[in-house]
């Protein structure tokens, strides 16, 4: 990929779509050819995109992140439809990761990394829409940062945090309780 890329998604058409630094294209595996479609955040140099994910609906969302990795909230998320076209669902966000829904697509659920918070909104699947966002979850410092998230299919939130150490990956109920706390550790690749 010829720069950061953020976050994929498979398409019913085949192919891959993908949210990269500067918006989103599609990508040909068959030949490797990537098609820019549209950058929502041209205006914003000091962004990109970072984590998204596929809808039971087959749209995709994806969000932005500041590259200073700081507290500031000049990330979104938006929703790219079947025609191509981009909505603006959230703003106010300083690392979107995590996106994720509820078994029935009643809720979903978004990590704001670098405020440490895991946000809870109504969602309505036909029409895509997010609302009325309340906090599901803050991360203790000592938990690291939340990054990935998944919902299992009793509407238990699993959520992988990042640290400087070990990573912790805390299960919450529906209702934001700690229901257990896993460490792991991991390393990455030097090559």
């Amino acid at each position: 990929m010829p720069e950061a890329t953020g976050c994929i998604g498979l398409r019913q058409a085949g192919g891959l779509v993908a949210a990269m630094r500067t918006g989103f294209v599609l990508l040909d595996t068959a030949n490797g050819a990537l098609t820019p479609l549209l950058d929502p955040e041209a205006h914003l140099p000091g962004n990109r995109f970072n984590d998204g994910k596929v809808d039971r609906a087959g749209r995709f969302w994806a969000g932005t992140k500041n590259l200073a990795n700081s507290s500031e909230p000049s990330g979104s998320v938006y929703r790219l439809e079947r025609d191509h076209s981009a909505h603006k669902v959230v703003s106010g966000i300083s690392c979107t990761n995590g996106i994720a829904w509820s078994p029935d697509s009643r809720v979903m659920y978004l990590c704001d990394t670098w405020v440490r918070r895991i946000y809870r909104y109504r969602f309505d699947l036909a029409t895509g829409t997010a609302h009325d966002q309340t906090l599901f979850a803050q991360i203790a410092p000592e938990h690291g940062y939340p990054d990935g998230l998944t919902v299992d299919a009793e509407g238990g939130v699993w959520n992988g945090t990042r640290t400087t150490t070990a990573g912790a990956s805390p299960a919450t109920s529906r209702t934001g309780t700690s229901i257990a706390c896993f460490r792991c550790r991991c390393s990455t690749s030097r090559a």
